[in-house]
């Protein structure tokens, strides 16, 4: 009983559980399948014999219906509609004429029928007379009962028969193969790899090697499963122990190990903090110039990301190119094989020293290099400031012994053209008196009439120009007197533009061009050195003379105040070439200049705007390629409050 509970067991996942589904699915999808079949052709036989009985009545009653229709006997015809409807699945005729119904029997269905409609006439002397129409109703009702008469027979005969196969089926597998697994399983779950006896035998007559089925190949391979899996129990069995010593040793080297992956760890943490402390620019280059390493400098320095250095080629970090430089260090020092040092300058302005040194292998090969840069920007910038302010200064004191020479005729011509002037206006009478007495007469190579006219202005223009003179050589004494032990003083921002304008006439007259000043409202006072603003708008003047290309040119200065920002406005607006847009963000950036060529240093504007941020003040371009420069200059107005 136990046995066959067992390989009766209808549990989930049985296998006896799964045969009977599975037989039934088979058997029910083959008796619905051939069900289908045969009640299909069974309805169509049906419907078929509907249609006959439908024909016959039109091609055999029909006329005799016609004439029992003209001669109007109604009884008559009633007899031979109540014959027509014993027909099978005839429910109801009728006969209507003009819209009414003449005579009908049987009863008229509304769903599931077939409908035929006759038109009823006579000839009459070769003439058709419409009689009616005969409508013909054939119920489906009875078919469909016997269909579902025949399906439920069918059905419940394949239920049995189903039933009995499965039955039949479950305890043939049990014989054949249900016990013999339970055997199998309680092998399988009994196995011990340690103990010798271990085969398996299966309660069944014994089988020839010839005639042996499936089940002698299982058993089979059971046996040799165990004897290897012992064989192999007992080789693990050698291979733990060994493995056990193995461990313990290892577990020795790894305590030794970790104790000096701290040390390194340590050693490590130290060596990347004195790197990082570093605040120039370390990395470690590859022969394909990719940064390995890089200490934290590098990307302070070049504002970066300090995780996004390694794997980047150094001319995309350092230039922000695609392709290696032309004079590149690092490739240099691959080639070489030397250290090497150079001053390269980026695409932002700054100027930086490089060191590069080889890392070599035992074969004397670089494999790597260390790129050491240094920003010297800063210190480039004050070795050239150095230089123009000795320029300047050596200008200055050639200026000033050029003004001393140029002042001292000056005084003068200063002096004495005012007496020229008086003796020539005491003369004046005589040479009336001598006119009347003698008339017109020569003196100097002109007529005394063009002597009173020309000589007035002749001696105007004399002293006008001597005091022209003094004013220039003032103005150019006051802009290269640089007096650093005075302090700032509050002066009228008006005198500085004034004295730029005149200081800049030559420069003006041999772009050549005409330099327009214009004030649209009076300036207010500032505080500052009036030097320093001259110089200021001298350099912008000279700029925009430099800019011209044609003759002609207008520069206009203006200058006024904005009572909104309580601010000094002064604009110079030149007609020139302008200033490309992507060099304008960078005009005054110390060294750049589009004027290398004829002298240019790159600190003009530079120095200007340092001036200019002294006082407090700003200044800003709008250009454009070929139509021209704008500055504006703004500076706070003195208010009385430090």
């Amino acid at each position: 009983m136990n046995a066959l509970e067992r390989v009766f067991d209808f549990s989930k996942g049985s296998i006896a559980r799964r045969l009977v589904v599975y037989l039934f699915l088979c058997s029910s999808v083959i008796t619905l399948i051939g069900t289908s079949l045969q009640l299909y052709l069974e309805y169509n036989r049906d419907i078929q014999s509907i249609e006959k009985s439908l024909t016959q009545i039109q091609t055999s009653q029909l006329e005799s219906l016609i004439q029992t229709l003209w001669v109007s006997n109604k009884s008559f015809l009633k007899i031979q509609l109540d014959g027509l409807l014993r027909l099978p699945d005839i429910e109801y005729l009728g006969i209507e004429q003009n819209g009414h119904t003449l005579i009908s029997v049987g009863t008229r269905g509304q769903t599931n029928t077939i409908e035929r409609e006759f038109p009823l006439s006579y000839l009459y002397r070769d003439q058709e007379i419409d009689l009616g129409r005969l409508f013909v109703v054939a119920d489906l009702y009875g078919v469909h009962q016997r269909l579902l008469d025949r399906a439920l027979i069918i059905f419940s005969t394949l239920a049995v028969k189903t039933f009995l196969v499965s039955v039949f089926m479950l305890f043939v597998f049990y014989l054949l193969v249900g016990r013999h697994l339970n055997v199998l399983a309680d092998y399988a779950r009994s196995y011990d790899p340690e103990s010798e006896e271990h085969n398996l035998v299966l309660n069944r007559s014994r089988r020839t090697e010839r005639n042996s089925d499936e089940l002698d190949q299982v058993v089979n391979s059971f046996n040799e499963m165990g004897k290897k899996l012992s064989a192999s129990f007992r080789e693990k069995q050698k291979n733990n122990e060994k493995l056990r010593h193995e461990i313990k040793e290892r577990k020795v080297a790894e305590v030794a190990l970790r104790d000096s992956e701290q040390k390194f760890k340590k050693l490590s943490q130290e060596f990347q903090v004195i790197l990082d402390g570093i605040p120039d620019a370390l990395t470690l280059l590859s022969p394909d110039l990719r940064v390995v390493w890089a200490n934290k400098g590098t990307a302070d320095l070049l504002n970066k990301n300090h995780s996004e250095l390694p794997g980047q080629h150094c001319y995309q970090i350092w230039q922000g190119v695609s392709s290696s430089c032309d004079d590149c260090l690092g490739r240099a020092c691959f080639d070489q094989g030397v250290a090497l040092e150079g001053i390269r300058k980026t695409a932002d302005g700054r100027v930086w020293e490089k060191r590069v040194f080889p890392l070599k292998d035992k074969d004397e090969k670089v494999v790597n290099i260390i790129e050491w840069s240094s920003d010297i920007t800063e210190k480039v910038r004050l070795a050239e400031e150095a230089e123009l302010a000795s320029r300047l200064a050596s200008l200055g004191e050639l200026s000033a012994g050029v003004a001393h020479e140029i002042n001292n005729p000056n005084a003068m011509i200063l002096l004495n053209a005012p007496v020229v002037k008086q003796i020539f206006e005491a003369s004046l009478p005589v040479f009336e008196q001598y006119c009347r007495e003698h008339g017109d007469f020569e003196f100097g190579g002109m007529t005394y009439a063009e002597l009173i006219e020309e000589a007035p202005t002749l001696l105007a223009g004399i002293i006008d120009g001597s005091e022209r003179i003094r004013r220039i050589v003032e103005d150019l004494k006051d802009f290269v007197r640089h007096d650093n032990s005075a302090g700032d003083e509050v002066f009228k921002l008006e005198e500085a533009v004034k004295a730029a304008a005149r200081l800049t006439e030559g420069s003006v007259k041999k772009a050549p061009a005409r330099l327009q000043v214009c004030y649209f409202s009076s300036l207010r006072p500032i505080k500052g050195r009036r030097q320093d603003i001259e110089q200021v708008l001298v350099n912008l003047i000279v700029n925009a003379c430099q800019a011209l290309s044609g003759s002609e040119s207008m520069i206009e200065l203006s200058a006024g105040f904005d009572e909104q920002k309580n601010e000094n406005i002064i604009i110079i607006r030149d007609e020139g070439n302008g200033i490309k847009p992507q060099d304008l963000p960078r005009i005054m950036d110390p060294f750049f200049t589009t004027k290398r060529e004829s002298g240019g240093t790159g600190l003009g504007l530079s120095i200007s705007a340092r001036i200019l941020r002294k006082h407090g003040g700003t200044m800003g371009f709008v250009s454009s390629p070929g139509e021209g420069t704008t500055v504006t200059v703004r500076l706070p107005v003195y208010t009385g409050e430090e």
